[in-house]
């Protein structure tokens, strides 16, 4: 079982049955993979766009599919709950919101299009939320600043 069916199974409490993970955990794995994948994905996307060779760019886009699982997950399970808090709360503009709902849509739905701009916004919303619900003192661990990550 990989490590994202786990965090899945976490969450979703089955029939009555207590989560394997308890959720502070769960959001604490949430936060430091996000946080490696934005930053993979920063690097990605400026790959993709400065690339001089279409062989270059090929490279750059399977490198940012590869990541976008992550984002992808992340906002298929926290999403609902992000939703409640709004974008007021989480100091994140409607635009990025609005990504992130489209992501969840993409993910859960397949109804919607997805546009590779949107992985990032997204990717930042769920950090947001993360922060908001106070175990982000993970990143301290990791050594990166929070605003490197958030900016």
């Amino acid at each position: 079982m990989s490590k994202w069916d786990e965090l899945k199974k976490a969450v979703q409490k089955e029939e009555g049955a207590a989560p394997t993970l308890p959720l502070r955990e769960v959001y604490s794995t949430f936060a430091l993979d996000i946080a490696d994948t934005m930053l993979d994905l920063g690097v990605a996307l400026d790959a993709y766009k400065h690339a001089k060779s279409e062989e270059e760019r090929r490279k750059a886009m399977t490198k940012i599919k590869e990541l976008a699982g992550t984002i992808h997950t992340a906002v298929a399970v926290l999403y609902p709950k992000i939703e409640e808090y709004g974008h007021r709360k989480l100091k994140v503009t409607k635009d990025e919101m609005e990504a992130a709902r489209r992501v969840y849509q993409f993910t859960m739905y397949e109804t919607r299009e997805l546009y590779p701009e949107d992985l990032p916004k997204a990717a930042k919303v769920v950090l947001r939320f993360l922060m908001m619900a106070g175990v982000l003192d993970v990143f301290r661990a990791t050594k990166m600043t929070m605003r490197g990550v958030l900016d």
